[in-house]
């Protein structure tokens, strides 16, 4: 058994019990043509579709949106560490939780061609993510590892690293 699969099982077997079942039968849905259901159809996101269920953020990506999804994968979370994915899932930490994944999501339909260097996006926590041109891609600090996943309600864009939002004032 690698790391990564340690890691997913052990975030998953720590949630599972606190999820409502109908959330988690809607992550499990890959049918699903909404953003979420992008994410929980993708192995490379397991790990954030469990936080995003952990963080009661699926109802709201399920909805017509638009939206846009920067979806850090699941080697994003793990450089984050074990320690620091425990302790975002504890219940005390939810609304930094909901703050942390609500940073990678845009209310607005964002194809590829839109992700334009210098652009600047306010995202669902009220935040900014500005697009930075590299060797790649950058959206904030993370490369965009796959663009443009369409579905009916946005998009969904993989990146390499897990964004930090700025601290609430």
């Amino acid at each position: 058994m690698n790391r990564r699969t340690l890691i997913v099982g052990s975030l998953s077997a720590a949630l599972l019990p606190l999820l409502p079942a109908r959330l988690w039968a809607q992550m499990e849905d890959p049918t699903s043509e909404t953003v979420a259901g992008v994410v929980s159809s993708d192995r490379d996101l397991d790990m954030l579709a469990s936080l995003l269920v952990a963080a009661d953020i699926v109802d709201t990506l399920q909805e017509p949106g638009p939206f846009t999804v920067f979806a850090p994968v699941n080697s994003a979370f793990e450089e984050l560490g074990e320690a620091t994915l425990n302790d975002l899932v504890a219940e005390e930490n939810a609304e930094r939780l909901r703050r942390l994944l609500s940073h990678h999501v845009v209310p607005q339909r964002l194809d590829p061609d839109s992700l334009n260097p210098g652009t600047t996006f306010e995202t669902l926590a009220g935040t900014s993510l500005r697009i930075e041109e590299g060797e790649t891609l950058l959206i904030g600090s993370a490369k965009m590892l796959q663009p443009g996943l369409e579905v009916p309600n946005g998009y969904v864009h993989k990146i390499a690293s897990v964004l930090q939002p700025p601290e609430p004032a």
